[in-house]
């Protein structure tokens, strides 16, 4: 599967390979979005806030639309790589829901990530959680051997039958 048809629908299953590169092309795209739009919106202080914590702003609103461009095509790939591993798409939902709260909630001037208090803390551990399940899960972890309810197996030498009786 080559990287474009990787990141379009969400039919099929995607083994490891081709799910790290476009996740590492997707993280770099994101992350050159979030800077090329908090420049835009202050100016050259912003990557030295930015790093710093401080331009929380303007960091929500760059993350929103850097997360917002890569989101379908994040999806796309999540979902076939769970597919892959035999689950529904379905458990995408946590890792979105969680950054997406953490953006509305800096929006709104709540910033938790860069909190010291408890609260701040046990979100952050929850985060960093998450991420590291989705990575293991998704980018470690080998798909299920053969067909699945998702589609054949994406490891199968072509031409191969994989049927089973």
């Amino acid at each position: 599967m080559n990287v474009l048809a990787a990141m379009q629908g969400f039919d099929g299953r995607l083994n490891r390979q081709p799910f790290w590169l476009v996740l590492i092309i997707l993280m770099i795209v994101a992350m050159v979005i979030t800077f090329v739009v908090g420049y835009a919106m202050t100016g050259p202080r912003f990557i030295q806030q930015y790093s710093q914590g401080e331009a929380q702003f303007e960091g929500a609103v760059a993350e929103l639309i850097g997360g917002f461009v890569v989101l379908y095509p994040w999806l796309a790939i999540s979902v076939k790589r769970l597919h892959d591993r035999g689950r529904t798409g379905w458990w995408c939902v946590p890792f979105i829901a969680l950054q997406f709260i953490v953006n509305i909630l800096e929006l709104l001037g709540l910033s938790i990530r860069y909190s010291s208090n408890l609260a701040g803390w046990a979100f952050s551990l929850v985060t960093l959680a998450l991420g590291v399940v989705y990575l293991i899960d998704l980018g470690i972890l080998k798909g299920t051997p053969g067909p699945n309810q998702y589609g054949p197996d994406p490891l199968a030498p072509s031409g191969t039958s994989t049927a089973t009786v």
